[in-house]
């Protein structure tokens, strides 16, 4: 019986490392389109997906003078959007990380979204915030950069 365990372990092996790392694929840093915002993506301790803001310009302004003036919690209104956290709960199944939410804080909404790698290009994700079904919402292209690239932070940014 001990040999059939194993047996069935060491066949399933390999599927169940590459679910793992399929889905860490995409850890790591990200820039928005704009050039604008540098997100970070971790793996969570429940394996979900989060991205955080570790950098971000808003309308030629500095981050410490940008606040989160938009969000629907007036006592989330006066803090920066330095390490907020703008993506959550996206779980990796069938090659994409789906049933995820992004804030927007340019509106204080936050949307349903899925994230896919663009076609041949593992440096690059779509990003899809929608409403409802993703039939109604909008895609942004984010590129792969390296923490190298990271944008420094002021001291008292948040």
């Amino acid at each position: 019986m001990r040999v059939f365990q194993l047996l069935v372990l060491l066949l399933l092996w390999p599927l169940l490392v590459c679910g793992q790392t399929d889905g860490d694929a995409i850890v790591g840093l990200w820039e928005t389109p704009e050039k604008d915002g540098q997100i970070e993506i971790i793996r969570a301790a429940d394996s979900s997906y989060e991205g955080y803001v570790r950098w971000y310009l808003v309308d030629g302004k500095d981050k410490k003078e940008v606040k989160d003036i938009h969000n629907p919690d007036p006592s989330k209104r006066n803090r920066s959007p330095l390490n907020m956290r703008l993506l959550s709960d996206f779980r990796y199944e069938e090659g994409h990380w789906q049933h995820g939410h992004v804030y927007d804080l340019y509106s204080g909404s936050t949307y349903k979204a899925r994230i896919k790698y663009k076609p041949g290009n593992p440096d690059r994700i779509e990003l899809r915030g929608y409403i409802g079904i993703p039939l109604l919402g909008r895609t942004v292209t984010w590129h792969r950069i390296s923490f190298s690239e990271l944008r420094p932070s002021e001291p008292n940014a948040q």
